[in-house]
């Protein structure tokens, strides 16, 4: 199976369609009737969508601003537009995103650019040890150690012992004072 790039404008994507559920730009014409097919039988969905997007904006707002961390990873990111974390953090914060869906990361890292201190990794949320291990992801962090973890909306896809496996990793590779944005 030949792996699928951000550039095909046939295959629907999940990050596109949440984008353009969000009024975002960053979609084909395919997520778009995917988006209006999901509109058609939820109608509040992308009002809902926004308000969620914007309690996040909240959340990483609280982490910076009022509790004063300077490094969020972000699981199961999604494509980072519209008014995604880093938009929202503390100037100098470092952002991680991640997400296991190689089009939304593809597309993300073109979408970030050169975002100062926003990086975008592939990662699957219920394996976070695997981001934390990453060469690039521990050259970003050295020994730091005192992170605000997110997992934004996912942990309904998330069994129980996944959510179980990631508590304990997250717990144990980080510092005391760290955080866990559910």
């Amino acid at each position: 199976m030949t792996k699928q790039t951000m550039i095909d404008a046939s295959v629907p994507n999940a990050g596109r369609v949440y984008d353009y559920l969000l009024g975002g730009h960053h979609n084909f014409e395919i997520d778009r009737r995917v988006g209006d097919q999901v509109k058609a039988v939820l109608p509040f969905l992308p009002k809902a969508m926004r308000l969620f997007r914007w309690c996040l904006q909240d959340v990483a707002r609280t982490l910076t601003e009022e509790r004063g961390f300077d490094t969020i990873i972000d699981f199961a990111s999604g494509l980072p537009t519209m008014d995604h974390i880093h938009t929202a953090v503390v100037p100098g914060t470092t952002v991680i995103y991640s997400d296991h869906d190689p089009v939304a990361v593809e597309y993300g890292r073109e979408i970030l650019g050169d975002t100062p201190n926003a990086y975008y990794f592939e990662a699957d949320a219920r394996w976070p040890e695997e981001l934390l291990a990453r060469p690039e992801v521990a050259e970003i962090l050295g020994d730091n150690r005192h992170v605000a973890f997110v997992y934004w909306g996912i942990t309904m896809y998330l069994t129980d012992e996944e959510i179980a496996h990631a508590a304990r990793v997250l717990y144990d590779w980080s510092d005391e004072g760290s955080c866990w944005a559910v």
